[in-house]
This record gives C-alpha cells, structure tokens and sequence, in this order.
C-alpha cells in the first residue's frame, strides 16, 4: 500500500503540480500603479496597504460594509477550477463574517456621510484545496519531501488551498479611498480545513473578519462608545 501511494505522488509530480499561471491576481485588479503604493503592515499581519495623508480614522462615526464582489469570477473558474456558485457563495460568507466583525460599529440615523467609513472588500482569487493529495503527500516520505520541497521554492505547500482579496476604506461623504489593501494567505498543510476544498478560504476569511474587529477596538473606540 506504500508503495502505491507513493507511486500516486509521483505521478502526480510528473504530471505537474505547478503547472497552473502564477498570478498576482491582487496586482491584477487594482493595477500596477496603485499596488506598487502598497506596503507590508506588520500590525496587519503582513497585509499590504496604502493609505492616503488625509486619512483620520477619528474623524468617522461608524462604518457600513458593501456588498463582497468577485473579480473576474470567469478567470478564477477556469484557472483553478471553482464552481461559479462556489465562488458566489464563498462572497456571502465574507460579507457575513465581515457583518458580523463590525457589528456595534455601525453608523447612528442621522449620522452625516462625512463621518461614515465604508470597507468593501474584493475577492482576487481562490484555489481549493485537494484534500486526498494533501493528505497522501502529508504521510508518505516522498510525498513529503516534495512538498517540504515546494515550499522551500515557493513559500507555498502542495495542495493546500488558499486565497486573495483586495479592498478599500472609501470616506462616503467624498467618495475619496481612505485606505487599499491587499492580502493572499494559503493554509498550513496540517490544517483541519484542508479536509474540505473551500475550507482554507473560509478560514481565512474569518482571519481577516477578526482582524477587522480588532483595528477597529484599536482605531474607533469612540464610534463604539456612542
């Protein structure tokens, strides 16, 4: 039975594992230009952002979420092979996890535009997870020095799924983007969520909901204290 799963393994090496385009699909979407404005903020676990000189998180009096959008939803499909209605899905459940991270946060009636934030995030990419092969690679020698390997180059395990996003912070009395960021995280090989394909995804989503909940007890906590 080892030498079986082993031969699988590399059979699936010879076939290609890295055959799919390495994309920057974050890049991609907001373009060259305002990506390259971009930089590694380490209070924000490494998530990429810009943010403008007039940007004041003091001056909002709460913040309302946007729909999540997926960017090139036909490209994402055929690159990595998910189902539109996964894709689809999978934008519902980040708008809910982003609802329910700044609940407590939204803006009072009455409150004017100038003083409410908006945060819209964009889905960039998603590539499932193959939870047979993470896990054949995971327990075989060969399969693990292949993806220990891989990872060695590219950062990244075999196998494991993850995603991208990108998103902004627009002041909605002017309209003017206050904040852009972009973020990509892939899953720990080892992860209970790589049993499921989109589970890495979700993960991460909630990852970024949290984080969201907790800039804004760091930034507004007068929004919340109304």
């Amino acid at each position: 039975m080892r030498g079986f799963l082993s031969l699988l393994v590399l059979a699936a090496l010879l076939a290609g594992c890295s055959d799919k385009p390495k994309v920057n699909a974050a890049e991609d979407y907001l373009g060259a230009a305002q990506y390259a404005r971009l930089a590694p903020d380490p209070a924000l676990d490494g998530m990429l952002v810009w943010r403008s000189p007039d940007y004041d998180p003091r001056r909002y009096r709460g913040i309302v979420v946007e729909n999540v959008e997926v960017a090139r939803p036909e490209e994402i499909a055929a690159r990595n092979k998910v189902a539109p209605e996964d894709l689809t899905a999978l934008s519902f459940y980040l708008r809910q996890v982003v609802d329910k991270a700044v609940q407590g946060y939204g803006p009072r009636p009455g409150t004017p535009e100038r003083q409410i934030a908006r945060l819209k995030f964009v889905i960039t990419d998603v590539a499932p997870t193959n939870p047979v092969m993470n896990t054949v690679s995971s327990v075989t020698p060969v399969g693990l020095l292949m993806s220990l390997g891989t990872r060695a180059a590219t950062g990244e395990f075999n196998w494991v799924g993850g995603c991208s996003v990108a998103g902004f912070l627009t002041d909605s009395g002017t309209g003017e983007r206050m904040v852009v960021f972009a973020a990509q995280k892939t899953g720990d090989k080892y992860s209970l969520d790589n049993f499921s394909e989109l589970g890495q995804t979700r993960a991460n989503f909630d990852a970024w909901a949290a984080l969201v909940r907790t800039r804004l007890e760091q930034l507004a906590p007068s929004i919340r204290a109304q």
